[in-house]
């Protein structure tokens, strides 16, 4: 299997958000990311890793010698500004003001998805994770949730290294 059969099923670009339409994720020929579970390794040496164990490789995920249970994932780099960002399969989305997001639970599961955690300080939000745990799905999934009633902003949850202010 090589890397356009691997990430066949993942978008080329992402938009940030429905907010910044000036944004966009697109993604990156060549690189993956390996979230490794407990016994799993990948041979090469990971140019970055990310604060929750995400590790970022150069080359095709199919050469990659991964060994043990492992979700692979392609990199994206947000346009403008460069910065390498790891889709995680979560996604956020927001209703307007006074509609929780319980209201739309029906509707959420019949485009696919779960309430993974809602938000005790803003009801009318929740983190959701795909019904197939197929990130890929997820990110095209996206337009789908902003077609839902009230919807005010649905956003892609994309891990990045930690940069610290100079």
């Amino acid at each position: 299997m090589n890397e356009q059969n691997s990430f066949s099923n993942f978008p080329d670009n992402i938009r940030y958000s429905a907010k910044h339409r000036d944004l966009t994720y697109s993604r990156m020929r060549g690189y993956y990311a390996l979230r490794p579970e407990p016994g799993t390794k990948a041979s090469g040496h990971a140019l970055i890793v990310l604060d929750d164990g995400t590790e970022v490789y150069k080359g095709d995920p199919s050469e990659a010698g991964v060994m043990g249970n492992a979700i692979l994932a392609p990199i994206y780099r947000l346009q403008p500004s460069g910065a390498l960002a790891v889709p995680t399969g979560l996604v956020f989305v927001r209703f307007k003001d006074q509609v929780p997001v319980e209201s739309h639970r029906e509707e959420i599961e019949q485009d696919g998805f779960e309430i993974a955690q809602t938000l005790d300080y803003a009801p009318n939000a929740a983190w959701l994770r795909p019904l197939s745990g197929d990130i890929g799905q997820a990110l095209n999934s996206i337009a789908q949730l902003e077609q839902l009633p009230d919807v005010e902003s649905v956003e892609p949850q994309m891990l990045t290294a930690r940069s610290w202010r100079q």
